[in-house]
């Protein structure tokens, strides 16, 4: 069983919807150092169905803004890596009213 996927500086620029479908072990993804954008997938983060993932990597990619069901994912998650992207503001809700907003995010974790 996959549990850890690193695949840093390989000049990836997309990544199928369903990529990460049946990875539900999966515990690491590392996919920093890319040209990462997200911009051609549908408002679902490929990482839903990943439900152990811990730690996602994706600092130094050109990602401007974040899936709206990250919520559910980031729930589970112990790191977060977002620096060095394009995102100027970060909205995070979690299921209540209330809601955190974060401006020129270089990192989080």
């Amino acid at each position: 069983m996959l549990s850890i996927l690193n695949m840093e500086k390989n000049q990836l620029e997309d990544i199928h919807f369903e990529a990460f479908e049946d990875l539900r072990q999966i515990r690491e993804i590392n996919l920093s150092h890319n040209k990462l954008s997200f911009s051609s997938l549908p408002f679902q983060s490929p990482f839903r169905k990943c439900l152990n993932l811990r730690k996602l990597n994706l600092s130094n990619n050109s990602i401007e803004s974040i899936f709206e069901d990250w919520t559910s994912v980031l729930l589970n998650l112990d790191s977060l890596n977002l620096s060095y992207n394009n995102i100027s503001i970060l909205t995070v809700s979690f299921n209540e009213p209330q809601r955190q907003s974060f401006q020129d995010p270089q990192r989080i974790e």
